[in-house]
């Protein structure tokens, strides 16, 4: 990265507008707000909304979360460390991934408790909750919809997030604006899915820009994407025995 700015944009992919959901919650095992690592992160990036700050297995590292982003910032406050971590007395065990998964559930939750809806399909007997991003105009999103009743009889309810690939300047975007602006959102999706056109929709407290966002930091690159029960992301189509078969190994 050339600069500051890019590191922003390439590095944490943190858009303002969805930050401004997120208040700083500290655990007890981490930092004082007061901590000088606190303000060299504020300083840096001012942007950035911090969950916390926690010591980390890497000698004289400690981890930072901040929504789905995790990285890791020296203890002198000097040197910032985005990647995964492997732990090889542990069977190249991925540290970072397992800290990812919980960060992802977390701010998913998070985006919810702050008035972002979700499009909900509930299982009678539910016994699994997966999260899938999905986008209107794509063809395996639509196949895997298909699949609902399947799903949900099987005690797999479904909850959907939009993510336009195309970006937030394209037809997907506007359609799932649309449909989470209507009057029976779950109804709308499952007719776009069945290739029925969307009646086109506004309103002033949809969330589909923070929920896309949110895909963006959480790594997601193509629909559908489902996230399980423990964080971990699933990319592309998998079929309901595939899935259960997935679901049941957790």
């Amino acid at each position: 990265m050339k600069n500051k700015s890019d590191l922003m944009k390439g590095l944490l992919l943190l858009p303002i507008l969805w930050m401004s959901l997120f208040c700083t919650a500290v655990s007890a095992k981490s930092l004082e707000l007061s901590s000088p690592l606190y303000a060299v992160i504020q300083k840096n990036f001012p942007e950035l909304k911090i969950d916390s700050i926690q010591k980390s297995d890497i000698p004289h590292f400690y981890t930072v979360i901040a929504g789905p982003v995790i990285f890791y910032l020296s203890d002198d406050g000097r040197y910032m460390l985005n990647g995964d971590v492997l732990d090889l007395n542990q069977g190249k065990k991925n540290i970072t991934e397992t800290l990812r998964n919980k960060a992802v559930l977390a701010a998913i939750e998070r985006l919810e408790e702050n008035g972002a809806a979700t499009v909900l399909y509930k299982a009678k007997d539910p016994k699994y909750t997966i999260t899938v991003f999905t986008d209107m105009t794509c063809g395996y999103c639509r196949k895997f919809h298909r699949h609902i009743p399947e799903l949900n009889a099987a005690g797999i309810s479904v909850r959907y997030l939009a993510f336009p690939r195309h970006g937030l300047s394209s037809r997907s975007y506007e359609d799932a604006v649309s449909i989470w602006c209507s009057d029976n959102p779950a109804q709308s999706l499952t007719d776009a899915k069945n290739g029925h056109s969307v009646v086109s929709k506004t309103c002033v407290n949809h969330s589909v820009r923070q929920q896309y966002e949110l895909g963006l930091m959480a790594g997601i690159t193509g629909t559908p994407s489902i996230i399980l029960p423990n964080g971990a992301i699933v990319p592309g189509y998998v079929d309901p025995q595939a899935l259960l078969k997935i679901l049941n190994s957790l």
